[in-house]
């Protein structure tokens, strides 16, 4: 195994791999793509009730 072989956790291996692999950004394009792109009604939330009541220290 390849991380065994360069003496690292598999876990450390794979992040390693991904940061070389994918980098710290967005893709190109991807906001263009993806920002107001929703088609349909907009999401609704629902009530959240309220607050419990909680002791006070």
């Amino acid at each position: 195994m390849r991380a065994e072989a360069r003496g690292v956790p598999v876990s450390r291996y794979l992040a390693e791999l991904v940061q070389r692999e994918v980098g710290g950004g967005w893709p190109e394009g991807y906001f263009e793509a993806v920002v107001g792109r929703w088609q349909g009604d907009a999401p609704a939330r629902p009530d959240q009730g309220k607050l419990e009541a909680r002791s006070s220290f």
